[in-house]
């Protein structure tokens, strides 16, 4: 939007597209509705409390600095506000140490038992929570989608590109080293022995994490069904496991090569439960 308005200003002609109802609506979810906007500092601050690689913002930051950021937006009328804020540690998880043979034997335990199939009620229902959502997302379902561009392409044919209300189909085997965010601590558990995650399709696609949708669609008989292939998958897996020593034998030793460096705690030494506060 930043860049619409410049160019107008320079004389372009703009058009704006806005799959939501409203311009911007999602900025409403920054700073708990508050909009964070930018760091009142210098550029060498800015930078240097950066994660990573910061020198790909230098370019960017020497054109418009964040006092550029401020009287900005001032001189559009919007009053800005500074807040301090402080930093609190409460928790942390390791990443995920994969495992391509557990992965195979899963895939091929769902493979054979099929995905789930939901009746003409059921999708109406997932409709329903999709037009709900207040901010919809164009993201392509699947982790896998976002490292492969082939399994992309296919889940955009089987969801009609992506207007399948839940995702009847099983995605193509992937096996991936890249880390990601997720609400588990499965990550820890994965450095202790072989681990295999079973991912079916509890709620309609594209709900947003943690959200009233995710919930609610707990107590229905989408969530059900789904949980409860998910528990034959991990069954299926188990009784592999238990009947083929050498599909075991060669879980533990990918498990004893992947995690050779050993588990380190993300969680500092020193650090103790504390009580959040609003």
């Amino acid at each position: 939007m930043m860049a619409a308005i410049t160019a107008a200003r320079q004389g372009a002609g703009v058009t704006l597209l806005e799959p939501n109802e409203r311009l911007g609506k999602k900025l409403n979810i920054t700073g708990k509705g508050r909009c964070n906007v930018t760091n009142d500092c210098d550029q060498e601050t800015l930078m240097a409390n950066i994660p990573g690689n910061s020198r790909f913002l230098y370019s960017a930051l020497t054109r418009f600095t964040p006092q550029d950021t401020m009287a900005f937006f001032e001189a559009l009328g919007v009053p800005l506000t500074e807040t301090t804020v402080t930093e609190q540690f409460i928790d942390g998880t390791a990443n995920t140490v994969p495992n391509a043979v557990l992965e195979k034997v899963a895939y091929d335990n769902f493979e054979a038992l099929g995905v789930v199939k939901h009746s003409d009620e059921e999708m109406q229902l997932a409709q329903a929570y999709i037009d709900s959502y207040e901010a919809k997302s164009d993201r392509v379902p699947g982790f896998a989608s976002a490292e492969s561009p082939e399994i992309a392409a296919y889940v955009k044919k089987m969801t009609d590109n992506g207007k399948l209300p839940i995702n009847d189909f099983l995605m193509p085997l992937h096996h991936s080293m890249k880390s990601g965010a997720g609400s588990t601590d499965v990550g820890d558990v994965s450095w202790q022995t072989p681990t295999v995650q079973v991912h079916t399709a509890c709620w309609p696609s594209g709900a947003p994490g943690h959200s009233w949708q995710n919930v609610s669609c707990g107590a229905t008989s989408i969530a059900e069904k789904s949980m409860l292939q998910a528990g034959k998958v991990m069954a299926g897996t188990v009784i592999d496991l238990l009947t083929k020593p050498d599909v075991l034998g060669a879980a533990k030793a990918e498990f004893k090569e992947a995690a050779a460096a050993g588990y380190t705690c993300p969680i500092p030494p020193d650090a103790v439960p504390v009580a959040i506060e609003d």
